[in-house]
């Protein structure tokens, strides 16, 4: 039995363009061959591609088949070379599931996994602490910095706070997600303190497996101060905390009041006035003259009663801090604003 001997195409003849001059080094004839095409289409069409097209659509149109582009791409590169634009197209980041909340004037709260975003809509609705809550998707979120930027100017959420699981691919995901929004001019991602010090106090602690290893580096610096250190112990002890500890039971018989940073001392918008009543009782009236301080700890031991709340309201001033220190602890931190007025930013959180 003889067999015919197959002719391989012969690519020679091909008047490349300098888009794709680099195929005279390509030895894959499946390769060259669609290559041929998308020189073939340029040269016939380069000057129709006035409107940019997502990837898939422009090789449906190219080659009768929407998915022929489909592991070729990289960022805005088609084999790693030829630039989208080139060909009019473009990779859409992946969307940003996202719910707003009329009533909040808070962040936009961005978040790792599903079931998590699942029991943060359901106690954003009464919580209100959000005006936008958005899923991520794990590493995907790293393509969306323009679509959290999108999301920002939609909601009218003044910034994004991001809540993943305290494990270094969490806190990686964060890090480089924080400078994507920076490199884009979007305000820089915020880490969601109260709930990652809830995951440090009260969240089950797993072994620190090998697909979660990864070299922190300086990636941990994207923490704030105060919860840096205990997490890059918790890392170097081989252990991490899903987010999923924060559950929706959780949630919704734990108190997490986030006041607005900047707001003028006695009056906290974010706050029911009983807990307005109880920060004036542990915050010192501040002078005029007087320089910054810091007042308080980070601590809530357990939900408040509400008969506790209504007497604190009724007459806060008769009622001395340690009256309410099994109830609360709020954080409140006193700061200079640059016009050299008196703000207090204050956080309750457990």
């Amino acid at each position: 039995m003889v067999r015919e001997k197959v002719e391989k195409p012969d690519f020679s003849a091909v008047n490349w363009l300098p888009e794709l001059s680099f195929a005279t080094g390509v030895l894959r004839a499946s390769q060259l061959e669609k290559l041929q095409v998308i020189n073939q289409f340029l040269i016939e069409r380069r000057h129709q591609l006035t409107v940019t097209l997502p990837f898939r659509e422009r090789a449906l149109e190219i080659f009768g088949d929407e998915k022929a582009f489909d592991g070729v791409v990289k960022g805005d590169l088609l084999y790693g070379k030829i630039p989208l634009s080139a060909i009019g197209a473009c990779n859409p980041e992946p969307p940003l599931a996202r719910e707003d909340f009329v009533g909040s004037s808070g962040a936009l709260l961005v978040l790792e996994n599903h079931h998590t975003y699942w029991s943060m809509l359901q106690w954003n609705q009464e919580a209100l602490r959000y005006r936008s809550i958005g899923y991520g998707s794990g590493n995907t979120i790293l393509k969306s910095a323009r679509a959290i930027g999108d999301a920002l100017a939609r909601s009218g959420a003044p910034y994004a706070e991001y809540f993943g699981d305290l494990d270094p691919t969490g806190v990686y995901i964060a890090s480089m997600l924080d400078r994507g929004l920076r490199e884009q001019g979007s305000p820089s991602l915020q880490a969601a303190g109260p709930f990652y010090r809830w995951l440090l106090a009260n969240g089950r602690r797993r072994p620190l497996g090998g697909d979660k290893r990864i070299s922190v580096g300086s990636t941990v610096e994207w923490l704030p101060p105060d919860l840096l250190e205990e997490v890059r112990l918790l890392f170097e002890t081989g252990q991490w905390i899903p987010q999923e500890s924060l559950s929706l039971h959780v949630l919704q018989n734990e108190l997490f009041v986030s006041l607005v940073p900047e707001v003028r001392w006695g009056h906290t918008r974010a706050l029911p006035d009983t807990l307005n009543s109880i920060a004036r009782l542990l915050l010192p009236k501040p002078s005029a003259d007087s320089e910054p301080q810091q007042v308080g700890a980070t601590a809530i031991t357990r939900k408040p009663r509400q008969r506790h709340l209504a007497e604190a309201f009724d007459n806060p001033r008769s009622r001395r801090p340690s009256r309410f220190a099994d109830y609360f602890c709020i954080a409140i931190k006193t700061r200079a604003h640059a016009d050299g007025s008196r703000l207090d930013s204050c956080v309750a959180s457990t």
